[in-house]
């Protein structure tokens, strides 16, 4: 784990764990992680790869009648072992699961 901008810079989960939000497994063959995206929309969730990096950030923010703002965020920044191929980082999201695969280098 390291900073870079200000920003947390996790190692990618190697080790198959959970935390609660974020569980890293084999896919299809493939190293993936899934993040427990059901309290926010499509357009809520955004995924960006940055050479070895993997910038994940979800956010909800709800103004209820009273003025107050209800606001829920997931961001996670993870750097991708040199074993991993940052070109084939494919993501979805379905039935309110973030899915992230990638695949392994030739």
């Amino acid at each position: 784990m390291s900073t870079s901008n200000e920003k947390l810079v996790w190692d990618w989960p190697l080790n198959h764990t959970e935390d609660g939000v974020f569980t890293s497994k084999e896919i299809d063959g493939k190293i993936g992680i899934t993040v427990d995206c059901k309290i926010f929309k499509d357009k809520e969730v955004n995924v960006i790869v940055d050479k070895d990096k993997i910038d994940i950030h979800c956010l909800h923010e709800e103004v209820e009648k009273s003025g107050l703002v209800c606001k829920r965020e997931i961001s996670r920044c993870y750097r991708l072992p040199p074993s991993l191929d940052p070109k084939t980082v494919k993501h979805s999201l379905k039935n309110g699961e973030l899915t992230i695969t990638v695949e392994k280098k030739a």
